[in-house]
């Protein structure tokens, strides 16, 4: 009957405050000597010292939030934590690292397709310039992939679907064909049967000059005499 709403934001507040992740791997090499499983309060008393309500909140934040170090299984609605083997840890935390890694390098590669994108056109990166850049390589890869609607599976699907995501742009064959377009990898009027059909359809400044040379000085035909 006394229940208060302003309680519970103050117990919020305080659990946020105690947060420390990394005290989560003082207790782990404490508990992974011992083999040993414990529960909320068990948990809270070796990190905090205590067993008040925002000590309790705040262990089960953490962990829930940072599943490097311990599992939880829950027995009648009560969580028990189980310290994970060492091998499991540091396979975990690899994984983490590799996708801060890869959620870094999306963001680079959003900052510099939004660039892109609010440039006119003749200021726009060449295609050739975007494929120079090793770092954005497979990002266009799997927006190509979804625009062209060739993705060899769904996890390539999913990744081309964060992208667009990212870029606050719908979920889209189509949206991925006007992002590719906006930020100067395809041309305006691209033909997407030439794109599938993997003939190259931009060219460096080198390989143009040649070709217009080519047109306006062609090479000497030597067969000219005889044709009909």
């Amino acid at each position: 009957g006394n229940f208060n709403p302003a309680d519970v934001n103050v117990l919020l507040r305080e659990a946020e405050l105690l947060q420390d992740p990394s005290l989560l791997e003082i207790a782990w090499e404490e508990l992974i000597t011992k083999n040993k499983t414990v529960n909320v309060e068990e948990l809270s008393l070796i990190l905090y010292g205590n067993t008040t309500p925002a000590a309790c909140y705040s262990v089960y934040q953490m962990v829930l939030s940072n599943p490097i170090f311990f599992s939880c299984f829950e027995k009648g609605y009560v969580p028990f934590y189980v310290p994970r083997p060492l091998v499991q840890v540091e396979e975990l935390k690899l994984r983490k690292i590799r996708e801060e890694i890869a959620h870094r390098e999306l963001l680079e590669f959003v900052e510099a397709v939004k660039s892109a994108m609010e440039k006119p056109f003749s200021d726009k990166p060449l295609q050739t310039t975007w494929k120079s850049n090793v770092k954005f390589k497979s990002h266009i890869e799997l927006l190509k992939a979804y625009a062209l609607e060739d993705c060899k599976n769904h996890d390539q699907k999913s990744k081309a679907c964060q992208i667009l995501n990212t870029l606050r742009q719908m979920k889209s064959p189509s949206a991925a064909i006007n992002v590719l377009i906006q930020m100067g990898y395809f041309p305006v009027h691209v033909n997407l049967e030439l794109v599938k059909s993997n003939l190259p359809v931009e060219f460096s400044i080198d390989h143009l000059v040649d070709a217009e040379v080519l047109k306006l000085q062609p090479p000497y035909d030597v067969d000219k005499d005889r044709r009909v």
